[in-house]
């Protein structure tokens, strides 16, 4: 038998140590390689998507897209993906298609979308747009004369019970930036025949979620006036207030509203909101250019309005619309006032003005009244634009009154007017005036459209214990003794268009003399005339006849009948400082 030595101790600790080291660094390497081809597999995912040409999977994204909207959607340019620094997307030369009768091509094309996404809250499922730029975006929006509109994707409008909630899917979604650049907006209302368009459009809204917070600014071109939009919102909850300010100007007008809006899940279309309106206007006269000219509906120029007027209150909509506290001031008058507009089966609308004192010396100066006929608007002009129409079934009640209107240096005092609409109709209760000479001035009637122009049908009635001093008021100077013209009771049925001035069962009593009978003024472009048949019960011409100068040459009938018809030929003449 042969007897081995025992190995030292020593020797085989290093034996074991040997071999755990060498397991170690198999451990390592696999990591190594493991660790090498994830980061090969994840520059592989990431880089990619930039060399694979999406342009070839163009037709499989318009598929989808068309069939998600209800129209053909065309990408008529290239199509890119990448995915460093971020997930980006570009596709250029974008066009959605219009309804088959549509008057435009498209509904919507664009030259350019880019939209980039944050990589890390997408991996854990979060949405994070940090930009969608659209450039060059045209939209034409239309409604067809059955009323249809050709934004309403997929064939049909969204129900009620479609309007999404507020949850975590909404909140997981947020938009950093929403930017247009270079956009035009119009839209055409083939019911109407009216059409607005605006162009120039930049744009950018930010918001955290799809649920808000909101902030966004706007600035365009409508119609050559340049116009700029900002509002900011706070979160939308449901049945919550949510705080909201908007600003608004045109040019240097500048309107602001700023509260709160609800709304309730039982009727989300009819909102409740608490606001302050106000709006500031350095010349009303520009703004009424300017809304004009953006409605394709250029207004008459009328001489006086280049003031300034501001306008505050209280709006709120509570199924109702009602604008309370009202104060204002244009020129010199300060306004108050309140309107209430129901909102049901059968609408009505309040509204009452009142004014502390105005100034009409600048709607009637002369060299104003002869600027606004250059324009086309005269108040004796055939083409006086025509009198807005009143719906049906609105119920209109109005409310004027003036405290003190200064003219020619006199005073018009307590004016008021109550009218209320009637089938469309406005009818005047009673209008009414105290002017100087201890004398008053009333009209009641109906106000409607007849044919191409309104039409005032009524009751005149005027009286006056010193008719000289209208006359003076007035500047109307005539060859007629002082004593006489002392007083005056006038009544007559009147029908007045822009165009002519008709009197039946007309009744004047003048000094001891009167007067009954039929007149008709009708006031022409190049000449006007005067159609009367009036009856006299007595009259003393003498007394209302100066006594001739001892130089001075006999009676002409001929002069007198000049003097009269260059009186009608220039009627403006009478009120026309």
């Amino acid at each position: 038998m042969v007897i081995k030595p025992l190995k030292d101790r020593t020797d085989m600790n290093d034996t074991a140590l040997d071999a755990s080291e060498k397991g170690a660094r198999r451990w390592r390497l696999a990591g190594w390689i493991s660790a090498g081809l994830l980061v090969v597999l994840l520059g592989l995912v990431l880089i990619a998507p930039g060399l694979i040409d999406w342009t070839a999977y163009k037709g499989r994204f318009e598929t989808m897209m068309s069939t998600a909207l209800g129209r053909q959607v065309v990408i008529a340019g290239d199509l890119s993906f990448r995915t460093l620094p971020t997930p980006a997307l570009r596709a250029a030369d974008v066009r959605i298609g219009n309804v088959p009768d549509g008057r435009a091509d498209y509904l919507a094309k664009a030259e350019r979308l880019d939209a980039v996404v944050a990589l890390f809250p997408l991996l854990r499922g979060d949405i994070r747009i940090r930009r969608i730029e659209l450039i060059a975006p045209e939209i034409a929006l239309e409604r067809a004369a059955d009323g249809r509109g050709n934004w309403l994707l997929g064939g049909e409008a969204p129900k009620e019970t479609d309007i999404p909630e507020t949850d975590s899917a909404m909140a997981a979604i947020s938009v950093d930036d929403f930017v247009v650049r270079k956009g035009t907006l119009s839209f055409y209302d083939a019911q109407s025949m009216q059409e607005f368009k605006a162009s120039a459009i930049e744009l950018r809204l930010v918001a955290e979620s799809l649920s808000g917070p909101f902030q966004g600014q706007a600035r365009m071109q409508v119609a050559d006036v340049p116009l700029d939009l900002s509002i900011k919102a706070s979160r939308f909850e449901r049945a919550a207030r949510v705080p909201v300010s908007v600003t608004m100007m045109v040019r240097d007008a500048k309107a602001t509203l700023s509260g709160w809006f609800r709304l309730q899940d039982a009727d989300a279309h009819r909102p409740q909101m608490a606001l302050s309106a106000g709006i500031n206007i350095p010349d009303l006269a520009v703004l009424l250019g300017d809304m004009g000219n953006m409605a394709s509906h250029p207004l008459p120029v009328i001489a006086g309005l280049d003031q300034p007027f501001s306008l505050e209150g209280d709006l709120s909509v509570d199924g109702d619309i009602r604008l309370s506290d009202l104060r204002g001031k244009f020129a010199a008058t300060t306004l108050s006032g309140a309107l209430l507009y129901i909102m049901e089966d059968d609408p009505a609308l309040t509204a009452t003005v009142r004014a502390d004192q105005i100034d009409l010396d600048p709607f009637f100066a002369k060299d104003a009244v002869e600027a606004a006929a250059a324009e086309g608007a005269s108040i004796f002009s055939e083409k006086t634009v025509n009198w807005p129409d009143v719906p049906e079934d609105l119920a209109l009640t109005l409310s004027l009154a003036v405290d003190a209107a200064h003219y020619r240096g006199g005073m018009i005092s307590r004016a008021t007017m109550e009218l209320h609409s009637e089938d469309g109709v406005l009818v005047i209760e009673q209008a009414r005036a105290n002017l100087p000479g201890a004398s008053s001035l009333s009209l009641n009637g109906q106000l409607m459209q007849m044919g191409e122009n309104p039409q005032l049908a009524g009751t005149l009635k005027a009286s006056s214990s010193n008719v000289r001093a209208v006359l003076d008021w007035l500047e109307i100077a005539l060859p007629i003794p002082r004593d006489r013209l002392s007083s005056l009771v006038f009544e007559s049925a009147v029908k007045a268009t822009p165009n002519d001035i008709a009197f039946d069962d007309l009744s004047l009593v003048l000094d001891a003399s009167r007067l009954e009978g039929t007149a008709l003024m009708a006031f022409g472009t190049d000449q006007s005339a005067l159609e009367a048949d009036i009856r006299v019960d007595r009259l003393a011409l003498d007394d209302y006849f100066l006594p001739p100068a001892p130089d001075a040459p006999p009676f002409d009938r001929v002069d007198l009948s000049r003097r009269a018809n260059d009186m009608l030929v220039d009627p403006e003449s009478l009120i026309c400082a």
